[in-house]
């Protein structure tokens, strides 16, 4: 009885030691909970003008009665200018009465103009915080990050949150590539790979403005050197397996045709030949509907069938190689060819690092897609036929 005793106390004793409890907790009450920041040049100097978009939790949810005259908005934005993040965000806690909180950080946007100069330095601070979250979406805006974070959204109450959801919706429709701040920092981390970031815009719709995705931007390091287009986009995706959705547009010799994307997986292989010739293989296989058409022509039909198919894969096959070409030109390498040579061939990779921008330009394509038509929706024929 004594040695069950004796170890029941042991046990006891263990047990209180792992019982710490929450002795680092925070009360939400005594944080600004910060949602998305913004990085700007400030005016004038070489800091930089960092907005913090923190929510009002009381706001969100807003009664019906409100009048209008009484609508608070479930938001607030405050700014600061420093020499770094650290700084920045340091002058924030000093200036408001809550600690400023960035776990629950969504979005991080960057104005055009700071992108230019390099951001590494001031995503350091993001990268390194226990706090930050190592997936909070990044992307370039057109103008000041300030500004577009300040756009009032219709559907969503806090502007970085739907911020977030153009970003999401748009890589599901092809218009957006998804780049977290991790996959940034895994392109800078490569000798050869070049980041790519997510192009937001103010755009008028009607009387109201709204945010929209506008392409690509595409760095050397952490630099802003140019931008894709939306086609161009698109064509990224496609290298990188990232289309599961989305909508391929065609010409066709009766009118035009929607082809929306059910599935697709890209498998890409790289080659590299006795005279040092490098071949990047890109394969591309998947499934559509014919989502919609302007035209006669019956799609009911194989041989129609056969055509949109061809002609979907030449869309596709066009796009990536233009938006290749456009990349070598710029001597950017988004794609992460040069992170695959280096798997394939490690001693030519080796060869070619130091002057990579060069040895990307040469490379050559052979690209290969392999749509299949799985239906039409519900129209087996159009309602309108070609009159005899």
């Amino acid at each position: 009885k004594k040695l069950t005793t004796l170890y029941k106390i042991i046990a006891i004793l263990i047990l209180i030691t792992l019982l710490t409890g929450c002795w680092d907790k925070r009360e939400v009450d005594t944080l600004s909970i910060a949602v998305g920041f913004g990085l700007d040049i400030a005016d004038g100097d070489d800091q930089i003008e960092m907005t913090a978009q923190m929510v009002k939790p009381s706001n969100i949810s807003m009664p019906e009665k409100s009048s209008p005259q009484e609508t608070c908005e479930a938001f607030w934005n405050a700014s600061t200018v420093g020499e770094d993040t650290d700084k920045t965000i340091r002058l924030f806690n000093n200036k408001m009465s809550r600690d400023l909180y960035i776990a629950d950080s969504q979005v991080i946007v960057i104005g055009q103009d700071l992108a230019t100069r390099g951001i590494y330095q001031y995503l350091d601070y993001f990268l390194r915080d226990h706090e930050s979250r190592l997936d909070v979406f990044l992307t370039v805006c057109e103008g000041k990050a300030k500004d577009i974070m300040s756009i009032k959204p219709q559907t969503e109450s806090i502007p970085a949150m739907n911020i977030y959801d153009v970003l999401e919706n748009g890589h599901l429709d092809m218009t957006s590539v998804s780049t977290r701040l991790i996959d940034f920092a895994s392109a800078l981390l490569s000798e050869t790979t070049a980041p790519a970031l997510p192009v937001i815009k103010v755009q008028s719709l009607g009387t109201q403005n709204a945010v929209v995705c506008d392409g690509t931007a595409v760095f050397q390091k952490d630099k802003l050197i140019g931008f894709l287009s939306e086609e161009d986009t698109k064509a990224y995706m496609w290298i990188k397996n990232q289309v599961s959705s989305g909508v391929v547009y065609v010409q066709m010799p009766a009118g035009k045709a929607d082809y929306e994307i059910v599935n697709s997986k890209t498998k890409v292989g790289i080659h590299c030949d006795k005279s040092g010739k490098i071949t990047v293989k890109v394969n591309i296989t998947g499934n559509g509907i014919l989502s919609s058409q302007i035209g006669t022509e019956d799609f009911s039909q194989p041989p129609a069938v056969i055509k949109i198919e061809k002609a979907v894969n030449e869309n596709i096959k066009n796009s990536i190689l233009e938006s290749v070409q456009k990349t070598q030109q710029m001597h950017a390498d988004i794609f992460g060819f040069g992170d695959l040579l280096n798997q394939k061939f490690p001693n030519v990779y080796d060869k070619l690092k130091s002057d990579w921008s060069s040895a990307y330009q040469k490379i050559t394509l052979d690209i290969s897609v392999n749509m299949k038509t799985r239906g039409s929706g519900r129209m087996m024929k159009p309602a309108l036929t070609k009159k005899e």
